[in-house]
């Protein structure tokens, strides 16, 4: 459950997304839950992700400002032509996030789907790289909490 508490604010005024690289994405993403999902709430759904993304990111840069977001939209090579096979990289400052960026992009090249393998995934753990998936969902009323008094 939310409470007012949990949540934090964020000024989304500089949020920018072109609207065909989320139609791009909206078509290249798998349906990993929900089967008979319509097209329109999938692209609406890709968006809030996208959006969600970017709130992360300004938090971050924020409040945690050695702690670096990168999505996998702002270095991938396959002009979303494949599934993502992540959201984004979470690492420090101090990391070269370079050849880790080019071996993911030369891992998702050979496979038909956008995937990595788990030796790269683990290679990312030893260099402190994580791997994010940012869930994004509607707020409604289900999700707050009822305090009665």
């Amino acid at each position: 459950m939310i409470d007012i508490k949990d949540i934090i604010c964020i000024d989304c005024a500089k949020f920018n997304i072109n609207d065909k690289n989320i139609q791009k994405i909206t078509n290249r993403t798998q349906n990993t839950w929900q089967e008979n999902k319509y097209k329109l709430t999938k692209k609406k759904d890709t968006k809030l992700g996208k959006i969600a993304e970017f709130c992360v990111n300004q938090y971050l840069k924020t409040n945690i400002k050695t702690l670096n977001l990168l999505s996998y939209n702002d270095f991938r090579t396959d002009n979303f032509k494949k599934h993502a096979p992540f959201d984004c990289l979470l690492f420090n400052d101090n990391v070269n996030i370079e050849q880790i960026i080019n071996k993911i992009n030369n891992e998702v090249s050979k496979f038909a789907y956008g995937s990595i393998n788990d030796k790269l995934k683990y290679e990312y753990l030893q260099n402190k790289i994580y791997i994010c998936e940012i869930k994004s969902t509607r707020i409604n009323k289900r999700h707050l909490l009822n305090k009665k008094k």
